[in-house]
């Protein structure tokens, strides 16, 4: 869902298999969580982050992996 409080799940499919990277960073840029990092078979993978300790506002969820980058907006309303 989004908005959300204090957690959201995120699904993410890899087609194939490879290093990932899923970060959530705030607007000044900075990584507030990582969510996965490293060699992932392919499959689906279902992705949690609590943001209990982050202020309100607006994320950005960034995933890359094989060459492919894909980023989402995230609103956390406490």
């Amino acid at each position: 869902p989004n908005p959300f409080n204090p957690t959201t799940i995120m699904e993410l499919t890899m087609p194939v298999a490879g290093d990932m990277q899923v970060d959530v960073y705030n607007l000044r840029g900075q990584v507030v969580a990582t969510l996965a990092s490293g060699y992932m078979d392919a499959n689906t993978y279902t992705l949690t982050w609590d943001a209990a300790d982050a202020a309100s506002g607006m994320y950005f969820v960034k995933a890359q992996a094989g060459g492919f980058v894909m980023t989402q907006k995230l609103m956390l309303v406490k």
